[in-house]
C-alpha cells in the first residue's frame, strides 16, 4: 500500500540534493580553471576526470550491493560523506600533478557513490507515495546553478584559488546535511522487510539483456557531454566570454532541466521512460552538432536549453526505467550498475578521449560527441521496440518459515 505524501521525507531529501550539487556545480565547470592555474595540462585535465569514473565501476556496486544487502543506505552515506570532506581537506597542499591527481581520485572514490544512494532513497520514498521524485532532484539543479554562478562570480574577483574554496565549502556543506536524511529501510508489498539480498539476485540484475540495451542507451547519451563537462569552460574561455557569462551558460541550460524535473510526474504521463530516451538521445546530436561551430552568444544560450533533455531527459528516463522495469530489492544495486557503466566505463573512455580530441581539434571535439549521442539514440529506440513497461527480472520468492 502506497504511503501518505510526507513533507518531511521530501524537504530532507531535497536538502540533501542542494548540498550535493554543490559539489557538482563546482567540479564539473570550474576545478578544471583552478587545475590550469596549479600548471596541469589538458591532457592531464583530461586523466584527472577519466580515471576516478573507471575506479567508480568498481568501488560504486560494492557500496550500493552494501546498502541493498544491510538497508541501510543513510549510514554509508554518512561515512562517504566524511571520507571525501576529509579528502578535499588535502588539496590546498598538494603540489605537482601526482599529488592532485591522487587526492582527486581519493576524494571522488568516496563521492561517486553519495549521488546513487541518495537516488536509491529518493526512489524508495517516491515508490512509496512519500514524495514526488522528480520535485526532490530539482532542487539539486536549483543548488547546480547557484553554484556555477556563484563560482564563476569568484573566478572573476577573486582568481582560479576561488574555484578550489568554493569545492571545500560544498564538501562541508554535504557533511552537514547528510544528518538530516531520513533513514529509509525498502519493504516488500506486504509490509515485511524485503528478504536479504544475494549474490544471485545481483547476478540475475547483471545478466539481463533489457538492462544492458537500457545502459547502452544511457551511457552513450550520457558520456556525449564529455567534452563539454571537461572543456566547455575552458573552451569558452578561449573564445574570449568571461567567466560570469559562463557561468550563466552552464545555468541557464540546468534551468531546463528543473523545468523538466518540476514536472516530471506530469510529463511521465505522455511520455514513458524509453521515448524520455529518444527525445534526450535526438536533442543531444542537435546539441552538440550546433555547439561545434561555436555559435554566436544568443545561439549558444539557446542551445544550452537543450540540457533540459539531454541530460534532464535521459536522467529521468532512467530513473523511471529502473523504477518500473527493477523490483525494489535491487533499487540501490541497479542505481550502481547504472552510475559504474553510464558514468564510469562509458563516461570514462569518453573522457579520456576528450583530451587529445580538444587538443587537436578544439570545439569541433563536440562532433564526435554528437556521433556518440546517434548511437544512445538508436538504442533508445530499439529499447521502446523492445521493453513492453513491466517488470523485466522475476521477483525474489520469500521463504516460507516450516511450522
Amino acid at each position: 500500500m502506497a504511503e501518505a505524501r510526507d513533507p518531511g521525507f521530501a524537504w530532507r531529501l531535497s536538502a540533501f540534493y542542494v548540498a550535493s550539487f554543490f559539489i557538482v556545480g563546482c567540479y564539473m565547470p570550474f576545478l578544471p580553471v583552478w587545475l590550469r592555474w596549479r600548471g596541469v595540462d589538458d591532457a592531464q585535465i583530461a586523466l584527472i576526470y577519466a580515471v576516478p569514473v573507471f575506479v567508480r565501476a568498481i568501488f560504486t556496486p560494492l557500496m550500493t550491493f552494501m546498502a541493498d544487502r544491510t538497508g541501510r543506505p543513510v549510514m554509508l552515506l554518512k561515512w562517504l560523506a566524511w571520507s571525501a570532506l576529509l579528502s578535499v581537506l588535502l588539496l590546498p597542499a598538494t603540489d605537482g600533478f601526482p599529488q592532485i591527481f591522487a587526492v582527486i581520485l581519493l576524494f571522488t572514490l568516496f563521492w561517486m557513490s553519495v549521488i546513487p544512494l541518495t537516488d536509491a532513497v529518493a526512489l524508495t520514498g517516491a515508490r512509496n507515495g512519500k514524495a514526488d521524485y522528480g520535485r526532490m532532484r530539482l532542487w539539486g539543479s536549483f543548488s547546480y546553478i547557484a553554484m556555477t554562478v556563484g563560482a564563476g562570480a569568484a573566478v572573476g574577483l577573486w582568481g582560479p584559488v576561488a574555484a578550489l574554496w568554493s569545492f571545500v565549502a560544498a564538501a562541508v556543506s554535504v557533511v552537514v546535511t547528510v544528518y538530516v536524511l531520513p533513514d529509509v529501510k525498502p519493504v516488500a508489498g506486504d509490509g515485511l522487510p524485503l528478504p536479504k539480498l544475494r549474490l544471485a539476485d545481483l547476478g540475475q540484475l547483471v545478466g539481463s539483456p533489457m538492462v544492458w540495451l537500457f545502459l547502452a542507451a544511457t551511457s552513450a547519451i550520457q558520456a556525449a557531454h564529455a567534452v563539454y563537462y571537461i572543456f566547455g569552460t575552458l573552451n569558452w574561455q578561449a573564445d574570449g566570454i568571461s567567466p560570469t557569462v559562463i557561468g550563466a551558460l552552464w545555468g541557464i541550460g540546468v534551468i531546463a532541466e528543473i523545468v523538466l524535473f518540476g514536472y516530471g510526474a506530469l510529463v511521465s504521463r505522455y511520455f514513458g521512460p524509453a521515448q524520455l530516451l529518444v527525445l534526450a538521445g535526438g536533442a543531444a546530436v542537435l546539441r552538440w552538432t550546433i555547439t561545434a561551430y561555436a555559435p554566436p552568444l544568443p545561439v549558444l544560450f539557446l542551445t544550452q536549453t537543450l540540457h533540459g533533455l539531454t541530460f534532464g531527459a535521459a536522467h529521468l528516463g532512467a530513473m523511471q526505467f529502473m523504477s518500473k522495469a527493477l523490483p525494489e530489492r535491487l533499487a540501490a544495486s541497479a542505481q550502481g550498475l547504472y552510475a559504474s557503466v553510464t558514468a564510469g566505463v562509458v563516461m570514462g573512455s569518453a573522457s579520456l578521449a576528450a583530451g587529445p580530441l580538444y587538443r587537436n581539434f578544439g570545439g569541433g571535439a563536440y562532433l564526435a560527441m554528437a556521433v556518440l549521442a546517434s548511437v544512445g539514440l538508436a538504442a533508445s529506440i530499439l529499447l521502446q521496440r523492445r521493453w513492453r513497461g513491466g517488470l523485466i527480472l522475476t521477483p525474489i520468492a520469500r521463504a516460507v518459515p516450516a511450522e
